[in-house]
């Protein structure tokens, strides 16, 4: 939780919660006409990638990290519920989000990162075998759409979002988080997450997003100390504004530390 502190790299386990948060939004929520989505958790995108394994355990891997990922939302795994399925990818100190579209039958590249680069390097040797093994899995589950989204003529196309930065390398979570929260195939005109150009005031919007986020994975039904954390916070405002104020700036310190 502390990474999600302004100016900080977020860690992993921000965006497994933020993962959570959404599937369980989704379970909730009335759909109408916008597509079915479900999160998954860092380590589905990545921990089949070590070489020792044989193509069989990555395979088996796979689906053990699938499974513990959407442990609690058997409703939304309905297989002919599930129209987008989001994977959150953690590389090189940067985040970026994979999404299988299954309703347009596209593969789509959400990244904050306008920094041109080796695309093979950054995404290609994660989207290939990601691509193999998500088919492999859906149809061995028998989701209506899996033979669509094989077919090789699908490439996966990189979104070139209004908002992507150059100069930015920290609040990519901020983004990942922000993309899986807003996007649902739309056209990019459509799509309308709230997020500026690159400038000051798409920085104050990230560290808004920052503290809204926090808010919103310590009051979760799904946080089994939301009352804890209610009761601490109704206390803590009565404490005089002064010391609030000194133990804020220690807080920050004692953070900045911690994260480096």
């Amino acid at each position: 939780m502390e990474s999600l502190y302004a100016n900080t790299e977020i860690f992993g386990e921000v965006l497994d919660t933020w993962s959570d948060l959404l599937n369980h939004q989704e379970l909730e929520r009335d759909f109408g006409n916008s597509p079915y989505g479900l999160f998954l958790k860092v380590g589905v995108s990545t921990a089949y990638l070590t070489s020792t394994l044989s193509d069989e355990r990555k395979y088996e891997k796979f689906k053990e990290n699938f499974h513990d990922s959407t442990n609690g939302y058997k409703k939304i795994l309905n297989i002919k519920d599930i129209d987008m399925v989001f994977f959150p990818v953690v590389r090189s100190a940067h985040i970026f989000v994979i999404v299988f579209n299954l309703k347009k039958r596209s593969i789509e590249i959400l990244d904050n990162s306008a920094v041109e680069g080796d695309y093979e390097g950054k995404y290609g040797v994660i989207l290939k075998p990601l691509k193999n093994l998500f088919v492999r899995y859906f149809k061995e589950i028998n989701h209506p759409r899996a033979n669509a989204i094989s077919k090789e003529s699908i490439k996966p196309q990189q979104l070139e979002m209004s908002w992507r930065t150059v100069k930015n390398k920290v609040d990519c979570g901020v983004f990942a988080m922000r993309h899986m929260e807003t996007y649902m195939g739309q056209p990019l005109s459509k799509w309308k997450p709230g997020l500026h150009k690159e400038s000051a005031v798409q920085q104050t919007t990230l560290e808004k997003l920052r503290q809204r986020y926090a808010h919103i994975m310590l009051t979760s039904e799904i946080n089994m100390l939301k009352a804890k954390v209610l009761d601490l916070a109704e206390k803590y405002q009565k404490v005089e504004f002064k010391v609030r104020t000194d133990h804020a700036y220690k807080a920050m310190q004692t953070i900045q530390k911690r994260l480096k």
